[in-house]
């Protein structure tokens, strides 16, 4: 559009100059279109010739100009180079320097070691006595004694209440239970609901699994924890009485007393 327009441009100029000379209406025209071609032919050499020109002009420019940045950046690498190159040596400097205190220091460290062998080598072995070793065995026998007795209280406890209880409360009230007759432990219970089962059940099996078992608790503290993880069904009880009672009526209710489990 602006080639087109400056061509018009030149044409409507000649047409005005052949107006200013008093030509005929034929010369003016002629002039006009003349005007509009002498702009296309310029137009055309421009394109043709002087474009291409301009392009390697600026492309030469352009080459010399990255040719330069590369070398500056080139130079700059190898200064850093340099530099990095200064600093390794300077460091491998001081570790030279340092090296011969570890060289001396080893002979120190190896007649330390030797001495320490010997006096291993020399020293006998100590030996563990007869009765030591009947100690160990008595304790490992009851303790293998305890675990045999709470795993079959756990299993007996889930005999007992499952048809009246979940199995969530009686994992976790077998914990309680454990604790209790391991460690006499009777901390952050949450009480334990039943169905069905009444306070004579209760009892009755709390004097089988502490009977069974024979550890340091008596038989107040069977009480105690009975009505602690069973308040709601020991509510109207006392501790005392629930110590009495604990093997009354051994014949009564649905979970009767034992005298042994096994």
């Amino acid at each position: 559009m602006s080639v087109f327009l400056a061509c018009i441009f030149i044409g409507n100029a000649a047409r005005e100059y052949s107006i200013r000379n008093g030509a005929d209406e034929f010369t003016i025209n002629l002039f006009f279109w003349g005007g509009i071609g002498l702009g296309v032919l310029i137009f055309v050499f421009v394109i043709l010739f002087l474009d291409p020109i301009v392009n390697w002009i600026v492309k030469r420019f352009l080459n010399n100009s990255k040719s330069k940045l590369v070398e500056e950046q080139e130079d700059d690498s190898k200064n850093i180079q340099i530099v990095n190159s200064t600093e390794n040596f300077e460091l491998n400097e001081k570790h030279m320097q340092s090296f011969p205190n570890i060289i001396e220091e080893e002979p120190a460290f190896e007649v330390e070691k030797k001495i320490s062998e010997t006096i291993l080598e020399n020293e006998e072995p100590i030996e563990i006595s007869d009765i030591e070793k009947i100690r160990i065995k008595a304790k490992s026998e009851s303790e293998k004694i305890v675990q045999e007795k709470l795993g079959f209280i756990v299993q007996y406890t889930k005999e007992k209440f499952a048809p009246y209880s979940s199995d969530e409360e009686i994992n976790r009230f077998n914990i309680y239970l454990i604790e209790f007759l391991k460690d006499s432990k009777i901390d952050t219970i949450t009480p334990i609901r039943v169905n069905t089962l009444k306070t004579i059940d209760l009892m009755h099996f709390g004097w089988n699994v502490w009977h069974h078992y024979r550890g340091n608790n008596q038989r107040k503290d069977v009480a105690k924890f009975l009505k602690i993880v069973f308040s709601e069904s020991f509510k109207e009880m006392e501790e005392s009485t629930i110590e009495k009672l604990l093997s009354s009526r051994k014949e009564e209710g649905l979970i009767k007393i034992e005298d042994n489990l096994l």
